[in-house]
Protein backbone atom coordinates (compact mmCIF):
# COMPACT_ATOMS: atom_id res chain seq x y z
CA UNK A 1 0.00 0.00 0.00
CA UNK A 2 2.92 2.29 -0.59
CA UNK A 3 0.81 4.19 -3.16
CA UNK A 4 -1.30 5.55 -0.28
CA UNK A 5 1.63 7.61 0.91
CA UNK A 6 2.94 8.56 -2.54
CA UNK A 7 -0.36 8.89 -4.28
CA UNK A 8 -1.60 6.84 -7.18
CA UNK A 9 -0.22 7.47 -10.66
CA UNK A 10 -3.78 7.82 -11.91
CA UNK A 11 -7.13 7.98 -10.11
CA UNK A 12 -8.35 4.65 -8.76
CA UNK A 13 -11.91 5.57 -9.78
CA UNK A 14 -13.37 8.35 -11.89
CA UNK A 15 -16.62 8.40 -9.92
CA UNK A 16 -17.62 7.65 -6.33
CA UNK A 17 -21.11 6.46 -5.42
CA UNK A 18 -23.21 6.67 -2.29
CA UNK A 19 -26.67 6.10 -0.92
CA UNK A 20 -28.32 7.56 2.17
CA UNK A 21 -31.79 7.59 3.66
CA UNK A 22 -34.24 5.45 5.54
CA UNK A 23 -33.25 1.85 6.00
CA UNK A 24 -36.78 0.81 7.00
CA UNK A 25 -36.24 0.86 10.73
CA UNK A 26 -33.16 -1.36 10.72
CA UNK A 27 -30.80 1.39 11.87
CA UNK A 28 -33.15 3.14 14.32
CA UNK A 29 -31.49 6.29 15.66
CA UNK A 30 -27.89 7.33 15.27
CA UNK A 31 -28.36 9.88 18.08
CA UNK A 32 -26.36 11.34 19.85
CA UNK A 33 -23.76 11.27 17.08
CA UNK A 34 -26.16 11.66 14.15
CA UNK A 35 -29.80 12.17 13.25
CA UNK A 36 -32.90 10.89 14.98
CA UNK A 37 -34.77 8.10 13.20
CA UNK A 38 -37.62 10.58 12.57
CA UNK A 39 -35.18 12.85 10.69
CA UNK A 40 -34.28 10.21 8.14
CA UNK A 41 -35.60 10.24 4.58
CA UNK A 42 -38.26 7.66 3.76
CA UNK A 43 -36.47 6.63 0.53
CA UNK A 44 -32.91 5.85 -0.45
CA UNK A 45 -31.16 8.70 -2.24
CA UNK A 46 -28.31 7.59 -4.48
CA UNK A 47 -25.56 9.74 -5.94
CA UNK A 48 -22.54 9.69 -8.21
CA UNK A 49 -19.76 12.26 -8.00
CA UNK A 50 -16.78 12.89 -10.26
CA UNK A 51 -14.24 15.69 -9.98
CA UNK A 52 -16.39 17.86 -12.24
CA UNK A 53 -19.99 16.79 -11.68
CA UNK A 54 -22.42 15.61 -9.03
CA UNK A 55 -25.62 13.70 -9.84
CA UNK A 56 -28.19 12.95 -7.14
CA UNK A 57 -31.08 10.53 -7.74
CA UNK A 58 -33.85 11.49 -5.33
CA UNK A 59 -37.20 9.75 -5.88
CA UNK A 60 -38.87 11.87 -3.20
CA UNK A 61 -37.88 15.43 -4.17
CA UNK A 62 -36.49 15.05 -7.70
CA UNK A 63 -33.06 14.51 -9.19
CA UNK A 64 -30.31 17.12 -9.13
CA UNK A 65 -27.02 17.64 -10.97
CA UNK A 66 -24.27 20.20 -10.43
CA UNK A 67 -21.12 21.42 -12.14
CA UNK A 68 -18.62 21.27 -9.26
CA UNK A 69 -16.02 23.28 -11.15
CA UNK A 70 -18.21 26.35 -11.63
CA UNK A 71 -20.70 25.75 -8.82
CA UNK A 72 -18.90 24.04 -5.89
CA UNK A 73 -21.70 24.96 -3.48
CA UNK A 74 -24.20 23.09 -5.67
CA UNK A 75 -26.71 25.92 -6.07
CA UNK A 76 -27.45 25.77 -9.84
CA UNK A 77 -29.26 22.51 -10.70
CA UNK A 78 -28.19 21.59 -14.24
CA UNK A 79 -31.32 19.48 -14.73
CA UNK A 80 -33.31 22.71 -14.92
CA UNK A 81 -31.39 23.70 -18.07
CA UNK A 82 -32.28 22.75 -21.62
CA UNK A 83 -30.50 21.01 -23.08
CA UNK A 84 -28.99 19.17 -20.13
CA UNK A 85 -25.17 19.17 -20.49
CA UNK A 86 -23.77 15.91 -21.96
CA UNK A 87 -21.58 15.19 -18.95
CA UNK A 88 -24.68 15.00 -16.78
CA UNK A 89 -26.18 12.29 -18.97
CA UNK A 90 -22.89 10.37 -18.86
CA UNK A 91 -22.83 10.52 -15.04
CA UNK A 92 -26.51 9.51 -14.89
CA UNK A 93 -25.65 6.47 -17.01
CA UNK A 94 -22.74 5.58 -14.73
CA UNK A 95 -25.09 5.75 -11.74
CA UNK A 96 -27.51 3.43 -13.61
CA UNK A 97 -24.68 0.94 -14.17
CA UNK A 98 -23.58 1.16 -10.50
CA UNK A 99 -27.16 0.43 -9.39
CA UNK A 100 -27.21 -2.62 -11.70
CA UNK A 101 -23.95 -3.90 -10.19
CA UNK A 102 -25.49 -3.50 -6.72
CA UNK A 103 -28.66 -5.33 -7.79
CA UNK A 104 -26.63 -8.17 -9.32
CA UNK A 105 -24.65 -8.49 -6.11
CA UNK A 106 -27.86 -8.48 -4.09
CA UNK A 107 -29.23 -11.30 -6.24
CA UNK A 108 -26.00 -13.30 -5.93
CA UNK A 109 -26.11 -12.93 -2.14
CA UNK A 110 -29.82 -13.79 -2.08
CA UNK A 111 -30.76 -10.61 -0.23
CA UNK A 112 -34.53 -10.30 -0.04
CA UNK A 113 -36.08 -6.85 -0.75
CA UNK A 114 -37.38 -5.36 2.49
CA UNK A 115 -35.01 -7.53 4.53
CA UNK A 116 -31.77 -6.27 6.08
CA UNK A 117 -32.62 -2.66 5.28
CA UNK A 118 -33.04 -2.85 1.51
CA UNK A 119 -35.74 -0.78 -0.12
CA UNK A 120 -38.70 -2.81 -1.42
CA UNK A 121 -39.28 -2.39 -5.13
CA UNK A 122 -35.66 -1.53 -5.94
CA UNK A 123 -35.33 -4.45 -8.33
Amino acid sequence: MDWVGRGAERPLRDTVYSQVGDYHGHLKSTFPTGTFNTGRRNVLVRAGRSRELSYIRDPQYGDEAYDLTRDPRELDNLLQRRPVPDGVNRLRGELDRWEEVCLDLRRQLNVIPGDRGFEPGWE
